[in-house]
């Protein structure tokens, strides 16, 4: 199995599919590779998609301690160094989406173009989720089956939890296969809470696309539109009715617009 070792050598495992330009996909808090299962077939498609456990969780190493955003964006350079890449598209989705505005922050010239996906600036001026939300989002549980239903209603829309609850018994499996400890759950974390890219977006000269729920309420819609007025010539597009888990919300709406995007910005 394919893994790489970064500067302050952690192991991170990673994986390619597809072929094409490379798109390194960066997944969110407590996630592993396996939670780009209902995107990868189609980016695989068309590009090579670039999917890795983030420290901390999966098959890659849980290291003491707090990480960094930084620190997870030089991990996300290691795995894309390992493929043999100098640069590729960067799609990062919640805690994927903060190491991406870093990304392209601190390693422009890496970076061809940057797709956001239910994330945030970070900061003072982010729009925060309730402290209800956040307690969910802090509280353990008997088992983390049990921890993500308990927490399906700040996760997912209406029209997932009422309609289609076997999309959220699918994540679940997917989820399961790989539980994240709490080590590496806190970590993440600690690197979310310290994120503030808000001065630095203006700079972020790369075409990018931004794309959140407008019912999201663990990362308010607020916050894309945000990230969209920061960085210059971002598209924005906007969910009707799609919480924070975009691709069991709106699977066919993110593939149309992140294709899209990707057809017009693909070199």
């Amino acid at each position: 199995m394919p893994y790489t070792t970064t500067s302050d050598s952690a192991h991170l495992y990673f994986e390619v599919h597809g072929a094409g330009e490379p798109v390194r996909m960066i997944m969110g808090l407590g996630s592993n590779a396996y939670g780009w299962k209902r995107s990868l077939p189609w980016i695989s498609e068309r590009h090579e998609a670039i999917v890795c456990d983030n420290r901390g969780v999966g098959r890659s190493d849980v290291p003491a301690g707090a990480y960094t955003i930084p620190q997870m964006a030089a991990d996300a350079l290691s795995v894309l160094d390992a493929c043999g890449h100098r640069t590729a598209h960067v799609m990062g989705m919640s805690l994927g989406g903060m190491i991406a505005q870093r990304l392209v922050l601190d390693h422009a010239d890496r970076v061809r173009s940057l797709i956001l996906l239910c994330t945030t600036p970070g900061g003072p001026h982010a729009a925060t989720a309730s402290e209800e939300v956040m307690r969910g989002l802090m509280e353990g549980g008997a088992d983390p089956a049990t921890v993500y239903r308990r927490n399906a209603w700040f996760l997912h829309g209406a029209d997932t939890r009422d309609r289609h609850p076997e999309r959220i018994e699918e994540d679940l499996v997917e989820r399961s296969r790989i539980p994240t400890t709490p080590t590496g759950y806190f970590g993440q974390i600690q690197a979310a809470a310290r994120h503030d890219v808000w001065d630095g977006l203006p700079q972020a000269a790369v075409p990018a696309l931004v794309v959140h729920g407008d019912a999201d309420v663990l990362i308010p819609a607020e916050n894309g539109r945000l990230i969209a007025s920061r960085i210059p010539g971002a598209e924005l597009a906007l969910i009707p009715g799609a919480g924070h888990m975009l691709q069991a919300d709106a699977g066919d709406a993110v593939r149309e617009a992140v294709l899209r995007f990707l057809a017009r910005v693909a070199r």
